[in-house]
């Protein structure tokens, strides 16, 4: 029985995405209620040997969208560099 790349990554993508795009959302509600700045977390670490709020983020994207693009082309690499962020910017990816 065959089984395509989509059927094996696409779905599971997608609930990624949403996940992210929902717990971003939840994030900027609170941020909003408490009146604080959602920017403030874009450079936060949980840990001190962890990347970065921002590049947790830049990494979701870069293993759905990015790594579907990197199949079709057979290469794939780590993400370049990210600049400076926002959390809008992050909410956008």
């Amino acid at each position: 029985m065959a089984i395509s790349l989509y059927d094996i990554s696409v779905a599971s993508y997608l609930q990624t995405l949403g996940a992210v795009e929902g717990f971003l959302q939840k994030g900027l509600d609170h941020f909003t209620e408490a009146k604080t700045d959602p920017n403030d977390i874009v450079g936060v670490r949980l840990y001190d040997d962890m990347l970065p709020f921002a590049f947790q983020i830049v990494s979701v994207q870069h293993h759905s969208l990015h790594a579907i693009e990197g199949c079709k082309a057979g290469v794939f690499g780590p993400p370049g560099a990210m600049g400076e962020l926002t959390y809008a910017d992050l909410q956008k990816m």
